[in-house]
């Protein structure tokens, strides 16, 4: 949402920034591992104009207030640290990977000849054989 709609609020109740922890506790509570995160620091340094509401009850966003704007908004940032050390953000991406594991069992049956052996030696008695191949596909 634009900062006008975000300072506007719902039903007169304002919003509020998440937290990076917020993100970071949800991953960790998830059984996911973060593998990267990225966060847009919200508007710094006090004060910022950031629309209004028109007459009909219409939010824009924008630095510029009409004369028949009939509510200016705006958003107050108190923090007064470097921007990438504000505990809010504006927007997070963040990368989470989960490893899944499945057993799967697969029988196969092989049948191998020996066409010259056949010719010379004549035909064995079948025999019964098996092994077993433990293969692991790690992605």
């Amino acid at each position: 949402m634009s900062y006008a709609e975000y300072a506007k609020g719902n039903n007169g109740k304002p919003y509020k920034l998440p937290e990076k922890s917020l993100f970071k506790s949800a991953v960790d509570s998830s059984g996911w591992k973060l593998l990267s995160e990225f966060y847009t620091s919200p508007l710094q340094g006090g004060v910022h104009y950031v629309g209004y509401v028109d007459s009909s009850g219409n939010v824009h966003s924008g630095d510029t207030v009409p004369d028949d704007a009939v509510a200016v908004l705006k958003y107050n940032n108190d923090y007064t640290g470097k921007p990438e050390d504000d505990p809010r953000c504006e927007s997070a991406v963040i990368a989470i990977a989960k490893r899944v594991v499945q057993t799967l069992t697969e029988r196969w049956r092989i049948t191998v000849t020996a066409p010259d052996s056949i010719a010379a030696l004549g035909e064995m008695k079948k025999q019964g054989q098996t092994a077993s191949i433990d293969a692991r596909q790690c992605i």
